[in-house]
């Protein structure tokens, strides 16, 4: 006689209602995201220019919006003027307007907007490429003491951030390799290198009186 050997495991009521709590929470959580994207490409512009360079109109459309753009000044040179007229337009219509034309990508990370040319493979540039661009480090004196509000700025960039309390600093680049510049009041300023992934520590030297 042929058995049936399949087994029924019983959950626990009160397991039940958890595991479909912790779901009702992660769909949540994923349409609050979903919404939050689809606001923000849903704000609107007004903008009329000719001629115009390319970074002139990203000020215009920053004017209009809560979002902050970050970009590689070099990658945007050369890329032609710019004849844009629209009324009331959602933000990703003026965005792919201006950056699709010019092989330039973006990709929305809070409340930044992340500009670079388009990759070799695919056009997309995906939020998990961004998250792995981070420059972390720390400010010090000559005495090995924590310099705070030091501002490290990467050149020909518009990525900045400031030294916090204890003189670390992380900021978000588009550039695996590059340079920043540090300054701070009553120090010298520095320029170093800088690969993503591996800290850095920064001595500046007191300026000579």
């Amino acid at each position: 006689m042929y058995k049936n050997n399949t087994s029924i495991v019983r959950i626990h009521p009160r397991l039940f209602k958890c595991l479909l709590i912790m779901k009702f929470i992660s769909f949540f959580i994923f349409g609050l995201f979903i919404q939050t994207q689809a606001n923000v490409f849903a704000q609107k512009i007004n903008i009329s220019v000719s001629k115009a360079e390319l970074t002139d109109v990203l000020n215009i459309v920053q004017k209009q919006t809560d979002l902050d753009f970050l970009f590689n000044s070099s990658e945007l040179k050369n890329v032609g003027k710019i004849d844009l007229h629209m009324s009331n337009a959602d933000l990703k219509q003026v965005l792919d307007q201006c950056l699709s034309p010019r092989g330039l990508v973006y990709a929305v990370q809070n409340k930044t907007v992340l500009i670079r040319k388009a990759p070799e493979l695919g056009n997309a540039l995906s939020i998990k490429d961004t998250q792995q661009l981070l420059l972390e480090g720390k400010v010090l004196d000559s005495d090995m003491n924590p310099v705070v509000g030091a501002s490290v700025k990467v050149v020909n960039s518009n990525a900045a951030t400031a030294t916090r309390e204890d003189g670390s600093f992380s900021l978000s680049v588009i550039q695996r390799e590059g340079q920043v510049i540090i300054t701070a009041m009553g120090y010298e300023d520095k320029t170093i290198s800088y690969v993503t992934g591996q800290q850095i520590e920064v001595v500046l030297n007191p300026c000579e009186r």
